[in-house]
């Protein structure tokens, strides 16, 4: 979760994982004054590894093995730390999700399912 200026990543990953590449099929923000959350949601094993970028400040998420499976590649923000996001294959085999920060925030990373 991001927390006063943080935003938190939740990827869920089915019980089972198969050797077909993950689908990405769901991204959404859910926000209010003390933190936001991005919810990646999909089936297969989403393995993502998450990397800072400034100016501007974001945080960017790799999902190797992943292809998506979702129409909308935009999502607006509603309030800080938030801006939006922005998703789209980067490369063949990795989806690349982009949460653009109004401030440089801590954040952390949860898997369910």
């Amino acid at each position: 979760m991001l927390s006063g200026g943080a935003a938190s990543v939740r990827a869920q990953e089915p019980a089972a994982s198969t050797t077909t590449a993950a689908v990405i099929s769901s991204v959404a923000i859910t926000q209010d004054p003390q933190h936001a959350a991005i919810r990646v949601e999909g089936a297969g094993r989403l393995d993502v590894h998450a990397a800072r970028m400034q100016s501007p400040e974001r945080l960017v998420l790799d999902f190797a093995g992943a292809r998506l499976g979702v129409q909308k590649t935009s999502i607006a923000g509603v309030s800080a730390p938030v801006r939006g996001v922005r998703l789209g294959q980067f490369r063949p085999d990795v989806v690349r999700v982009v949460v653009d920060l109004t401030v440089s925030a801590p954040y952390q990373i949860a898997h369910e399912g």
